[in-house]
């Protein structure tokens, strides 16, 4: 089952500040628009702000974060979770990013946890 998406642009939004989370959130994705997963989330606009806060925070915030290990570990979070809408969007952004076929089949095993080095053995903690 899934949760219909608000209008885009969200026009059900009754309060200032739930509009001024919706702009918020359209500034970080621009130019690009909303997302189904904004969409999603803007039925409640707190919890929306909240991880969009947090994903600009990863996205914007971990500059001295290598980007192969930043988005290793966001395919790991993926993986762990099932979430294969983010894995689709993070996997092709990793390999781009200069992780091998290899690290990517291992971060998919999400019951073993091994096979990590370096900066990149955090990811398996995630899931542990």
């Amino acid at each position: 089952m899934r949760l219909p998406y608000t209008p885009n642009p969200p026009t059900q939004l009754a309060t200032a500040e739930d509009r001024a989370i919706a702009s918020r959130i359209a500034a970080r994705r621009a130019p690009r628009p909303l997302q189904p997963l904004d969409l999603a989330l803007l039925h409640s606009p707190p919890v929306a702000d909240g991880w969009n806060a947090f994903l600009g925070a990863v996205r914007t915030r971990t500059a001295a974060l290598d980007p192969a290990v930043r988005e290793l570990c966001i395919c790991r979070v993926a993986a762990c979770n099932r979430a294969w809408y983010e894995w689709a969007h993070h996997a092709p952004l990793a390999r781009e990013a200069g992780v091998s076929e290899e690290a990517m089949a291992v971060v998919l095993r999400v019951e073993e946890g091994g096979g990590f080095d370096g900066e990149a053995v955090g990811c398996a903690e995630v899931c542990g």
